[in-house]
């Protein structure tokens, strides 16, 4: 199944906006589904429910840091090289969306339910595994 049908099929299904998108790349990233719901679980709704940065940045960020990074040996300069290598990823979130926030991304967007799940929120689930799978970053 592709990533963002997987995604979206999470969402539906209960997950937050964040396990959505990191558990559908559990089995390319080797990462047992059930670790990546547990630990992304905190991301949703902006973390925590507080409306502050989407789940779906968040999970997206813990997906390419996980491929980008290469291990514990190479800090500090790896974190740098990964920092570097995912701040564009949000900016073309960011053009796209029209914001990082899940506050003001649910204040812009469309409010329409689709499924039981809000459109914007479904939107940006599916921006996230377009960057994710989109063939100009580098994994």
């Amino acid at each position: 199944m592709n990533h963002k049908i997987q995604a979206i099929t999470n969402f539906e299904k209960g997950y937050n906006c964040a396990q959505a998108v990191a558990c559908a790349y559990a089995d390319d990233l080797g990462i047992d589904e059930e670790l990546l719901f547990r630990l992304t679980e905190g991301f949703g709704g902006g973390f925590a429910h507080m409306g502050y940065m989407c789940g779906t940045l968040s999970g997206l960020t813990i997906v390419e840091s996980y491929r980008k990074c290469r291990d514990m040996k190479h800090m500090p300069n790896g974190k740098l090289e990964t920092y570097a290598h995912i701040q564009p990823i949000i900016q073309a979130f960011q053009k796209e969306i029209k914001a990082v926030n899940c506050k003001d991304i649910l204040e812009k967007g469309d409010q329409t339910l689709i499924n039981g799940k809000k459109k914007c929120c479904r939107s940006c689930v599916m921006m996230a595994c377009d960057l994710l799978d989109h063939p100009w970053i580098e994994n």
